[in-house]
């Protein structure tokens, strides 16, 4: 896909299917997305290439950094890594930012702000409440409860976020370096 790219520009539809995975990614608290970390499924289209990006390696969603001394203190010191919990900032969403900034800038950066609005308000009406607890249900029946518990709360509060998230977002993607 990235030799695709290099050709020409990226369709519009996978862009923002790229930033709707990226929004998820935000919402998730995953700040590790290195270009290695997507897979891309191609679908035929009339113009370019579309693709639909495939993410892998959610082994950092949900992070915490502040599970104590030494965590903290890395997490003081570098702040890509963040704790995932129920606010973000515009300074947490551009560290969650930081890894993904190359793939992030190559295909996202074309895009208006009205875009990334639109796509948070779609991921927004997908992460029902429903939604959010079948997949807080999914795990071990022994932690079900305590993982819902922990996570719903912050689930939900950052949902409520996604399109003050979405600007922010915009902001650390188009600011230039």
């Amino acid at each position: 896909m990235l030799a695709a790219v290099g050709q020409g520009p990226v369709s519009p539809a996978t862009a923002r299917a790229f930033l709707r995975a990226r929004l998820l990614d935000v919402w998730l608290g995953d700040w590790s997305r290195r270009p290695d970390q997507w897979r891309w499924a191609t679908e035929p289209s009339a113009g370019a290439p579309e693709f639909r990006p495939i993410p892998r390696d959610r082994d950092q969603a949900f992070f915490q950094m502040d599970d104590g001394l030494y965590p903290w203190l890395i997490g003081q010191f570098r702040t890509r890594y963040q704790s995932f919990g129920p606010r973000l900032s515009a300074a947490n969403v551009a560290a969650l930012a930081v890894t993904a900034r190359p793939l992030d800038t190559l295909l996202l950066r074309g895009l208006p702000a009205t875009a990334y609005q639109q796509e948070a308000a779609i991921l927004r009406q997908r992460l029902t409440d429903a939604a959010i607890a079948v997949a807080l249900q999914a795990g071990p029946p022994e932690t079900r409860a305590t993982v819902a518990a922990e996570l719903g709360p912050a689930l939900r509060a950052r949902r409520a976020q996604l399109p003050a998230v979405a600007g922010w977002f915009y902001e650390a993607v188009n600011k230039r370096r």
